[in-house]
């Protein structure tokens, strides 16, 4: 409930279940980008460079996520 919301009266136990796929990656790629955003805002120097160090694979899927976003945009 807390990923989706409500299952009931109109919720996520109505859906065709083709949408939980979609549903769940736009929510992996919005927690992503969310995590990356905040760290860049909350911390700097050593502190930022200790976060990206240990959330790695969180970082390069963010640069990831941004170039295929950028590439669609762009009609690359």
């Amino acid at each position: 409930m807390q990923r989706y919301g409500a299952p009931y009266s109109g919720g996520w136990m109505n859906w065709p279940v083709r949408w939980l796929l979609p549903v769940e990656t736009a929510l992996n790629v919005y927690d992503t980008l969310t995590a990356v955003n905040t760290a860049m805002n909350r911390l700097s120097g050593e502190q930022l460079a200790s976060w990206q160090a240990e959330n790695s694979r969180i970082v390069k899927s963010a640069l990831e996520i941004t170039r295929l976003r950028d590439e669609l945009e762009n009609g690359e």
